[in-house]
């Protein structure tokens, strides 16, 4: 038995305070850079969620299949895995992919309209999110061996992606990205899933929800098929010393470990991944930079502190100042 980290201020602790410019750099609306990102997108991770209960499925087709606006996004309904989850009400979160980018496109907000036909979001949040876990994952690299995924401890053992579904104390739901070789993501032990924590946009959504409602659902992928593991339990946090240390990586432990229990495992073929086409798809020329779409949305932030003000400036004077530094964040603090 692993000892549960249950307080914001030891979590804290251990893995640092999300700075506050990371909390507020989210904005309200689709901005063009997200619409634009969203209308070249072929594939979503969607979660759906009210008061204690979430779940997640994933939306895929050809690229322009979600349609937006300022506010919203409209869904098609024979594009979602299990579009019968999503109800009026239900708080939602997605993330948004885009073949060959590292970085990926988090919208978050409410389920505003569901007819025969396709399901509408009420956007409340959106942001671009860093790229270390696509990185990590090699995702959009294929693979070679594909035997045994029908069990998940094999598929456990392949997989090098996943996301995860979180629901706020409050009701706002969450999905977070997580991403390593294969045999380093994810390890089953004694019935439960664990995975570890690594460096990525300090925001610790997941981890924020995890602690005041624990019910979370997760998709686990295998770059180059389009098998998935849906599982979902119980979650909590540790920074049990053993534990940690079987995720170590080029040296580097994680602080923290996330673990599954009470777990239940599905493993089927998504048709949201099949017509996606993520692995088959020719390189794609994009008309803009996801640093340049992080930039805009940065001038677009609320926040008027010190930094956010240094910030914005930074992203207006040297739009390539960004895209420098995140690629610096990546090479020094993957692990």
């Amino acid at each position: 038995m692993y000892r549960a980290i249950t307080d914001i201020s030891v979590l804290e602790s251990l893995i640092g305070k999300a700075p506050r410019m990371m909390m507020e750099k989210a904005i309200d609306h689709l901005d063009s850079g997200a619409q634009q990102w969203i209308a070249y997108s072929p594939i979503i991770f969607l979660s759906f969620g009210f008061g204690t209960d979430n779940t997640i499925t994933i939306a895929g087709g050809k690229a322009g299949f979600v349609k937006t606006g300022d506010h919203s996004m409209s869904i098609p309904k024979s594009m979602i895995d299990n579009h019968g989850l999503a109800k009026v009400g239900m708080a939602t979160g997605s993330l948004i992919l885009l073949p060959g980018i590292r970085e990926t496109m988090r919208v978050n907000g409410v389920i505003s309209r569901v007819d025969d036909s396709s399901i509408v979001v009420e956007v409340k949040e959106c942001f671009t999110h860093c790229g270390k876990s696509i990185i990590r994952a090699e995702f959009w690299s294929g693979v070679a061996e594909t035997s045994g995924l029908h069990v998940p401890e094999k598929f456990a053992e392949a997989g090098r992606y996943l996301a995860i579904a979180t629901i706020s104390g409050d009701g706002n739901a969450d999905v977070s990205p997580k991403g390593d070789k294969a045999g380093d993501l994810a390890h089953i032990k004694e019935g439960a899933l664990c995975f570890a924590d690594r460096p990525g946009n300090k925001r610790f959504d997941s981890f924020r929800n995890i602690l005041t409602q624990p019910k979370v659902s997760a998709i686990m992928v295998v770059p180059g098929t389009s098998q998935i593991m849906h599982f979902s339990g119980i979650a909590s946090i540790t920074d049990d010393d053993e534990l940690r240390a079987s995720f170590e990586v080029q040296n580097k432990i994680p602080l923290v470990v996330t673990i599954i229990e009470n777990v239940t495992t599905n493993v089927f073929t998504s048709g949201a991944l099949e017509r996606a086409q993520l692995w088959t798809t020719k390189p794609i020329e994009y008309p803009f930079k996801p640093s340049e779409i992080m930039a805009k949305q940065t001038k677009l932030m609320k926040s008027k502190g010190l930094a956010e003000r240094l910030v914005k400036a930074a992203a207006s004077s040297s739009p390539g100042l960004l895209e420098k530094g995140m690629e610096h964040d990546y090479k020094k603090n993957l692990y």
